[in-house]
């Protein structure tokens, strides 16, 4: 807790970050970006769950709006990892 971790080739480093940032407020702008990321998500979800979108949009629009998704899923688990950490 209050570290984050860096991964290197056969080893794993904690780097403490009391003192260096303010842990509450990295906190709070963790939280706000998380609360933030998911509401897109649901928004990206919505869209790939609403039949009538996914018959009208071109195969590119969808294709985007799913790599979009992905991309923010894999946004909220690091940002998920990071806020745990502290």
């Amino acid at each position: 807790k209050g570290s984050i971790s860096l991964a290197a080739k056969g080893a794993t480093f904690a780097l403490p970050l009391d003192g260096i940032i303010d842990i509450d407020e990295e906190k709070k702008r963790l939280v706000k970006s998380l609360d933030k990321l998911k509401k897109e998500i649901s928004a990206l979800r919505g869209r790939l769950q609403n039949s009538n979108f996914v018959k009208s949009a071109p195969e590119e629009v969808i294709l985007e709006t799913r790599e979009n998704l992905k991309l923010r899923e894999e946004e909220e688990m690091k940002l998920s990892a990071a806020a745990s950490q502290l």
